[in-house]
Protein backbone atom coordinates (compact mmCIF):
# COMPACT_ATOMS: atom_id res chain seq x y z
CA UNK A 1 0.00 0.00 0.00
CA UNK A 2 1.26 3.31 -1.01
CA UNK A 3 1.62 6.25 1.31
CA UNK A 4 -0.68 8.24 -0.17
CA UNK A 5 -3.40 5.48 0.20
CA UNK A 6 -2.75 4.77 3.66
CA UNK A 7 -3.44 8.49 4.27
CA UNK A 8 -6.63 8.87 2.28
CA UNK A 9 -7.65 5.16 4.09
CA UNK A 10 -6.86 6.99 7.83
CA UNK A 11 -8.45 10.53 6.67
CA UNK A 12 -11.93 8.52 5.62
CA UNK A 13 -11.61 6.35 8.48
CA UNK A 14 -11.76 9.57 10.86
CA UNK A 15 -14.44 11.65 8.41
CA UNK A 16 -16.91 9.05 8.53
CA UNK A 17 -16.16 8.19 12.61
CA UNK A 18 -16.48 12.17 13.15
CA UNK A 19 -19.74 11.95 10.26
CA UNK A 20 -21.39 9.89 12.58
CA UNK A 21 -21.24 11.41 15.90
CA UNK A 22 -23.26 14.49 13.32
CA UNK A 23 -25.88 11.98 12.00
CA UNK A 24 -26.27 11.00 15.95
CA UNK A 25 -26.52 14.73 17.22
CA UNK A 26 -29.08 15.33 14.93
CA UNK A 27 -31.01 12.31 15.41
CA UNK A 28 -31.29 12.85 19.40
CA UNK A 29 -32.42 16.25 18.58
CA UNK A 30 -35.21 15.25 16.43
CA UNK A 31 -35.80 11.64 18.17
CA UNK A 32 -34.81 12.74 21.76
CA UNK A 33 -35.42 10.03 24.78
CA UNK A 34 -36.24 7.52 22.03
CA UNK A 35 -33.12 7.38 19.99
CA UNK A 36 -31.53 7.80 23.24
CA UNK A 37 -32.32 4.51 24.41
CA UNK A 38 -32.06 3.09 21.41
CA UNK A 39 -28.38 3.90 21.25
CA UNK A 40 -28.12 2.45 24.35
CA UNK A 41 -29.33 -1.11 23.09
CA UNK A 42 -27.82 -0.62 19.89
CA UNK A 43 -23.57 -0.96 19.65
CA UNK A 44 -22.69 2.51 17.46
CA UNK A 45 -20.73 0.36 14.58
CA UNK A 46 -20.71 -3.51 14.35
CA UNK A 47 -24.19 -4.07 15.65
CA UNK A 48 -24.89 -7.10 14.73
CA UNK A 49 -21.37 -8.86 15.36
CA UNK A 50 -21.71 -7.45 18.79
CA UNK A 51 -25.12 -8.38 19.76
CA UNK A 52 -24.61 -12.13 18.66
CA UNK A 53 -22.09 -12.43 21.54
CA UNK A 54 -24.46 -10.61 23.87
CA UNK A 55 -27.34 -13.16 23.00
CA UNK A 56 -24.77 -16.15 23.48
CA UNK A 57 -24.36 -15.18 26.95
CA UNK A 58 -28.03 -14.16 27.53
CA UNK A 59 -28.42 -17.88 26.48
CA UNK A 60 -25.67 -19.17 28.67
CA UNK A 61 -27.02 -17.50 31.60
CA UNK A 62 -30.88 -18.45 31.10
CA UNK A 63 -29.62 -22.24 30.74
CA UNK A 64 -27.80 -21.84 33.87
CA UNK A 65 -30.71 -20.25 35.79
CA UNK A 66 -32.99 -23.09 34.52
CA UNK A 67 -30.67 -25.53 34.82
CA UNK A 68 -30.44 -24.80 38.68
Amino acid sequence: MSITRLLFAVLFTVYVMRAISWEEHDLIRHFGEKYRSYMDRVPKILPNIIRKKQKVQLYKTIVKRTLK
